[in-house]
């Protein structure tokens, strides 16, 4: 082999090693980065005297050009219409979405996490997540439950005691404001003194505006029950 080719050898193998140091080191400073404990999270607590209540006070959180609000949350033990024969124990919340700016919403997509003082999951939508969101499950259940997070979501679910999911568009003709109820029937009663609602990996659109996306911000509203 000539010494032109040792060189020209070197040379690449140095190059290789250099990239692949830059990718490992692109990897974990993402994956740092959206860490569950690196997450910034914007907290509202709303004093609550019942379990079927409608909340007007300290009950929204403001980003640049939306509002997002716990407008209520509601426990039917009998169920309701909307859920299927038999469901009993039903938790509820609505949430809104408002444009600041009088735009409408034209797409929104979140996922979420509705749990009580004792860490028992009321309510969960991240089934079928998206990568940043298992990223996050695997991070609230170590922190929650000091648990390794693989095969995270089987995990989440064994300290769920929901039986379902219902989500209703609540929307009126109103486009500036997307609003939704989602129900879940439990296989307990409850009687929380605390549950918290974090809202994660949030995407949405106003109309003629760029696609927003938080993937490294949580909403969390604390529901103090007195």
């Amino acid at each position: 082999m000539s010494k032109k080719s040792k060189v020209a050898i070197i040379l690449m193998t140095i190059v290789i090693v250099v990239l692949a140091i830059a990718l490992i080191y692109t990897i974990y400073s993402f994956n740092d980065e959206y860490s569950y404990s690196n997450r910034r999270t914007i907290q509202t607590t709303i004093k609550s005297q019942s379990l079927n209540e409608s909340f007007t006070e300290n009950n929204s959180i403001d980003l640049d050009d939306l509002t997002v609000k716990l407008s209520g949350v509601t426990y039917e033990p009998d169920g309701n219409e909307n859920m299927q024969e038999g469901d009993k124990n039903v938790f509820g919340i609505t949430l809104d979405f408002e444009s600041k700016e009088d735009i409408n919403v034209t797409d929104l997509v979140y996922d979420f996490i509705i749990f009580n003082e004792n860490n028992e999951i009321i309510n969960n939508s991240v089934n079928f997540g998206t990568n940043d969101t298992k990223k996050y499950v695997q991070g609230f259940i170590k922190d929650k439950y000091n648990e390794n997070g693989f095969n995270s979501f089987s995990k989440l679910n064994e300290h769920a005691i929901k039986t379902g999911l219902v989500q209703m568009n609540n929307s009126s003709e109103d486009l500036t404001n997307f609003s939704e109820i989602i129900y879940s029937p439990l296989t307990k009663e409850i009687n929380p003194k605390q549950v918290n609602v974090r809202i994660i990996n949030l995407r949405y659109q106003l109309e003629g505006k760029d696609r927003e996306y938080l993937p490294n911000t949580d909403l969390e509203f604390i529901v103090d029950f007195e």
